[in-house]
């Protein structure tokens, strides 16, 4: 509850209140924390205004006790063009997508985690009474999407398994700017189909009743906490990265759940791990709904590593930090 906040973070919260709402940012007086989370899964603007308060909280006692004032943006041009004018952004939350389009470079600290992993898949769906059975239904027809900062053609790898290519298959790829709004158009009869995230709420509260499910993309990873390259030193960053990976304690877990997730990992520098895909047989089984044959993945001898931005950067199989599941509330 926001009476439960101490006086001194109040009015943090009720502007990051009143931000989610409404959008905008503020006048910058102090050291920025960008937020663009256009498929996070917070219950509601207030959980998770309450959320990125006490998060906010953490993150500057790990830097030191810098003040970190918090911007959330609804669009992605707006806090793409927010990091080109603001030199004082010190830490972004985003999809992990935002990496290939950002203007500045941002160096992935810490990733969210849902179900014990750090990845999710994104959907297409459509209306319970369409005639749409499987994606090959939707050859030729438009498909709405969720604006990204990187180019269109990072659909082709992070949701289609790069089988084929969304810009040629689909007559139009209409973006939005999140979720809720793909969702609801696909609601409303606006769209006849949209590629969301699996978790996206308003999915949930549908699922079944007036949506359902023709295709599941590929893994991708979950939202990334990023530091600004060169906005701290190794001292600092390193004790960031330290916080992180135990930052369920003390009410951690409350905090994360306020933000829609589960868990908290630090990751290792600018390295991300690539996990190895599901075979065909393997997706197929959960999509019957496939006309072509998915490529069975050619596996190094090793889990690879690639440096970010890489859409397709999942849990490092051999976590280089400790996680917040494996930790038990005190």
């Amino acid at each position: 509850m926001i009476s439960a906040i101490r006086p001194s973070h109040a009015l943090r919260v009720f502007a990051l209140l009143m931000w989610s709402v409404f959008g905008g940012t503020s006048a910058i007086s102090a050291d920025s924390f960008a937020v663009h989370l256009p498929s996070h899964r917070a219950e509601s603007a207030a959980r998770l205004a309450i959320g990125l308060d006490q998060l906010t909280q953490r993150l500057e006692g790990a830097l030191g006790g810098v003040d970190l004032q918090v911007e959330i943006f609804r669009k992605q041009e707006d806090l793409q063009a927010f990091l080109r004018d603001t030199p004082n952004v010190v830490l972004v939350l985003s999809e992990v997508s935002f990496l290939g389009g950002s203007p500045i470079e941002l160096e992935p600290v810490g990733r969210f985690m849902l179900n014990g992993v750090g990845s999710y898949r994104r959907v297409v769906v459509v209306p319970t009474a369409s005639s749409v059975q499987r994606l090959a239904d939707l050859r030729g027809q438009e498909l709405t999407v969720v604006r990204t900062a990187s180019s269109l053609g990072h659909l082709a790898a992070s949701d289609f398994n790069s089988e084929l290519d969304p810009e040629t298959y689909f007559s139009a790829l209409r973006q939005v700017v999140d979720d809720s709004e793909a969702v609801t158009d696909v609601l409303f009869g606006q769209a006849a189909a949209a590629l969301v995230a699996e978790h996206s709420p308003l999915l949930q509260d549908n699922l079944g009743s007036k949506l359902r499910v023709v295709y599941r993309g590929s893994p991708i990873s979950l939202p990334l906490i990023s530091v600004r390259s060169g906005a701290v030193d190794e001292s600092s960053r390193r004790n960031l990265v330290a916080v992180l990976g135990r930052i369920d304690q003390g009410g951690g877990r409350s905090m994360l759940g306020q933000l829609g997730f589960e868990g908290l990992e630090a990751v290792r520098g600018t390295e991300l791990s690539l996990m190895p895909s599901p075979s065909a047989d393997a997706e197929r089984a959960l999509i019957p709904a496939l006309d072509f044959e998915l490529a069975e993945p050619t596996l190094p001898a090793k889990p690879s590593r690639l440096p970010l931005p890489y859409i397709m950067a999942l849990p490092d199989p051999e976590p280089v930090a400790e996680t917040l599941l494996d930790q038990t509330e005190p």
